[in-house]
């Protein structure tokens, strides 16, 4: 276990292994050597996905969190099984969240009162660019999302050339609540309208994001919103952003949402967003629809 007063550095030496002259990985993707790439154990058994890591690239995991000591054990213990070097971001927890993070070998950065998920993964993203990481792998606190497919993030990033890759859950009946799939549709139909193209869950916070463009996105919102507006802006600006199945897990925990304050603020944010697109519609007459449409001709 890293010495909790050590600092998080994204330095080639202690928490990886370099297995060619352009190719290191963390030391705990332990399975298979084929060539210059090493092959993971993900998902169900016997399957295997191959990841290839460049030694330009520094993976981080980032943990956003606000009360969830009970959760973050199980959860950090899986985590680095893939990503030695994770940052937790304490949300104003009221409970002994950040001394959990801690003692499980964790860094962890945080303030005394809430300030929202956005500012937890502005200042996350900030503190990785410092300490010399080129992407930050953030997923949430309370378990939802499984460590295990963490190795497709890295996959998709590499082969594909990602700047963006965000988790695409099972929206059936019995793998999540019908409000938040109900919330999630309508959300992801609102934004794939305006960003001209289909984003099929657009709410998940299981991501791998680029670093150097996270910061050139320019997202100022500080709450829930956040996600929405960094996924837009990676798409207007022309960066590539990739969705990839992932598990889906409900335990029927308490959303940290609150339905009215945050769906006030992600309306309040995405209005101007809204207006423009149809200002854009008619001044080049023309309709941009994701190909999937309904809407959009052959």
């Amino acid at each position: 276990m890293r010495n909790r007063t050590e600092p998080l550095t994204a330095k080639v030496a202690k928490n990886t292994k370099q297995i060619s002259e352009d190719i290191v990985i963390p030391i705990t993707f332990v399975p298979h050597n084929r060539g210059i790439c090493k092959l993971l154990f993900c998902g169900r058994p016997n399957r295997l996905y191959g990841v290839r890591v460049p030694k330009a690239y520094s993976f981080a995991a980032l943990i956003p969190c606000r009360n969830e000591a009970a959760a973050l054990p199980a959860l950090l213990t899986e985590v680095r099984r893939f990503l030695p070097a994770v940052l937790v971001v304490d949300d104003g927890s009221e409970d002994a969240t950040a001394a959990v993070a801690r003692e499980m070998g964790a860094e962890c950065i945080g303030w005394e009162s809430g300030r929202g998920k956005g500012s937890a993964l502005k200042a996350g993203f900030q503190y990785l660019t410092d300490s010399g990481f080129s992407h930050a792998l953030t997923l949430d606190g309370d378990g939802q999302h499984s460590p295990r497919d963490i190795p497709r993030f890295l996959s998709c990033g590499e082969s594909l050339g990602a700047d963006l890759v965000v988790g695409r859950r099972t929206m059936s009946a019995g793998s999540m609540p019908w409000s938040r799939r109900m919330a999630n549709r309508a959300m992801s139909g609102c934004l794939s309208f305006c960003a001209g193209r289909s984003l099929p869950d657009s709410q998940c916070g299981f991501r791998l994001v680029k670093l150097e463009l996270a910061r050139r996105a320019h997202a100022a919102t500080q709450h829930f919103e956040f996600e929405s507006e960094l996924l837009v802006s990676f798409v207007l600006r022309g960066f590539r952003v990739e969705f990839i199945p992932i598990q889906t897990i409900y335990r029927g925990e308490r959303s940290k949402i609150c339905p009215l304050v945050d769906t006030w603020r992600w309306l309040r944010w995405y209005a101007p967003l809204f207006r423009k697109t149809i200002r854009d519609i008619f001044r080049t007459r023309s309709l941009f629809l994701p190909e999937n449409s309904v809407f959009a001709g052959k």
